[in-house]
């Protein structure tokens, strides 16, 4: 059955956002890729709506809202709508590379759950073998990545979309009162450290956040009291409210 959820607007395509979600930052990228229009919607995950918690089955952010009645949820799978729609492919078009495409989009997620033991836990062991794992992983995309700042070709794909908020995490956080541990991840890998530069001087990657995002990621961070926010300059304050 239908339903009417309670948004303020009508707009087609609804993004159920929290500023800081780096899977939510994929799909407003993809869509600015795709030159489609999506109204976002933030919503404190620490107070979800109980509307937010009737239509999503995880309870967590992206969940996309189609005609104010459909409901999409998972970023892969929001991602992959938004291309399915768009008038330009962001996927290659031969089968195999598009395979690998999606196998390596998954490996982001890996990397995203590693970067969250990153910067939560208060064990010093758990942090340096974290650090071990997102090097080794690194290391791996280095043996794939273009070397001209896309993951493949001359233009931008659906991967690109997926990796940018992985990097997004490792410039603030290395910046941070000059972070050796973050900024050495990257050391030595110069075909994935030019596609974090060339992703994050993008105008979809920029967009994706806002200005206060740093300021908003280092208060999070300091809040959770881990080893990396003992290294961290964490001397801005913000209204964010962490999530659980």
């Amino acid at each position: 059955m239908k339903r009417k959820l309670p948004l303020a607007n009508n707009a087609p395509l609804v993004l159920i956002s929290f500023p800081l979600c780096p899977y939510v930052q994929r799909a407003v990228i993809a869509a600015e890729e795709a030159g489609i229009d999506v109204q976002r919607v933030n919503i404190d995950l620490a107070n979800k709506p109980e509307w937010f918690s009737a239509i999503s089955p995880t309870e967590k952010v992206p969940v996309m809202v189609v005609d104010g009645e459909q409901v999409l949820f998972e970023s892969a799978a929001i991602c992959e709508f938004i291309n399915e729609i768009a008038v330009t492919n962001l996927h290659p078009s031969e089968p195999v590379s598009r395979a690998k495409h999606r196998g390596w989009m998954d490996f982001a997620s890996g990397m995203l759950a590693n970067i969250a033991v990153l910067y939560s836990t208060q064990a010093q062991d758990v942090y340096t073998n974290t650090l071990v794992t997102l090097r080794l992983k690194l290391e791996q995309l280095e043996s794939e990545v273009n070397q001209d700042g896309h993951f493949a070709g001359s233009r931008f794909h659906l991967i690109d979309a997926i990796y940018a908020s992985v990097f997004r995490y490792f410039e603030v956080l290395g910046q941070a009162g000059q972070c050796s541990d973050i900024m050495q991840l990257l050391a030595g890998l110069p075909k994935v450290t030019a596609w974090q530069k060339a992703l994050l001087l993008r105008p979809s990657v920029q967009n994706a956040v806002t200005t206060d995002y740093p300021a908003q990621l280092l208060t999070f961070v300091a809040r959770k009291n881990g080893v990396l926010s003992g290294k961290l300059a964490c001397t801005q304050e913000s209204d964010l409210v962490p999530t659980s």
